[in-house]
């Protein structure tokens, strides 16, 4: 299988998205997840509808009752009902927190020694883009979030894919989440995590914001401006991902290193930070993603 270019326009993009979802066998968007995005399109959307579709999985109206509940959202009065839930949270959070919610069980329990590193790493990534979110205003909080959750979902295709071999060429690279990683992906593959999650995302009707994001989460010339198919508001969300990266990121390899050397002030600039801003940044941040 070859490997995939890069895609610089929308065409090329869906063509390419088209192709993934029918090579490596992308997931359907959950009937709920449709059902809700449907809903909430609708001008007069139906609250007490919305309510009984999530209701109707007791496993996912109980994860969604803990989220709203969690430090993230600082609720004053604990939600006791998904109804109630909704009124927290608003409808366009809801719908983005469920598709979140879905997408883990999108994936087969039997590869759970592989899949749950992606999971863990994704539960610390998402609440802390959260909170950069908020802390820079550069993007919205929520829709923070929801990247941290989808942004590496094209790992868990590959893994679901090609199993043992690409769990063994990331053992053997040392794991790196970096440019570096696109190369070896598309060395065995034909395509890389950020080409197969802009996939699922597209065939999930998640924001084109949002797709752009997880699309060209390691392209750093994202955040020069130098690809002008990608929005602000992609760019910020990327932004972000690189600052995260960093901050999670305890003992870097030689690689990421070099990447963040080489787009810190990009980085910096595009969420309008100084250098001196970074270790408190990074303490409070990783405090409060502990506490979520």
């Amino acid at each position: 299988m070859p490997v995939l270019a890069p895609d610089h326009t929308p065409t090329l993009a869906g063509e390419v998205a088209s192709r993934i979802v029918t090579d490596l066998g992308v997931p359907p968007c959950p009937a709920i997840v449709a059902d809700l995005i449907e809903e909430s399109r609708r001008e007069d959307p139906d609250f007490p509808r919305i309510g009984a579709l999530i209701s109707h999985d007791p496993g996912l109206a109980a994860a969604l009752m803990k989220t709203v509940n969690s430090p993230f959202y600082s609720v004053v009065v604990k939600a006791t009902s998904v109804q109630q839930a909704l009124l927290f949270l608003g409808l366009r959070s809801a719908v983005r927190i469920v598709a979140g919610l879905a997408l883990r069980h999108a994936f087969p329990a039997t590869l759970a020694a592989q899949t749950d590193p992606v999971w863990s790493h994704a539960a610390r990534l998402a609440p802390l883009l959260g909170y950069l979110a908020q802390a820079t205003r550069r993007a919205d909080r929520d829709d923070a979030y929801t990247f941290g959750l989808f942004r590496d979902c094209g790992t868990l295709l590959l893994l679901c894919k090609h199993g043992h071999a690409y769990s063994e060429s990331l053992r053997e690279n040392g794991f790196p989440h970096t440019i570096t990683l696109l190369t070896l992906e598309s060395g065995l593959a034909g395509t890389d995590h950020a080409h197969a999650g802009h996939a699922l995302a597209k065939s999930w009707y998640l924001p084109e914001s949002l797709c752009l994001a997880i699309r060209h989460h390691h392209d750093g010339r994202v955040l020069a401006d130098a690809l002008p198919v990608v929005n602000r508001d992609a760019r910020a969300l990327v932004a972000l991902g690189f600052l995260a990266d960093h901050i999670l990121d305890a003992q870097p390899s030689p690689v990421a290193q070099v990447v963040w050397s080489r787009w810190q002030p990009q980085v910096l600039g595009a969420l309008g930070l100084d250098e001196a801003d970074l270790p408190d940044l990074a303490e409070d941040a990783l405090a409060a993603a502990r506490d979520d």
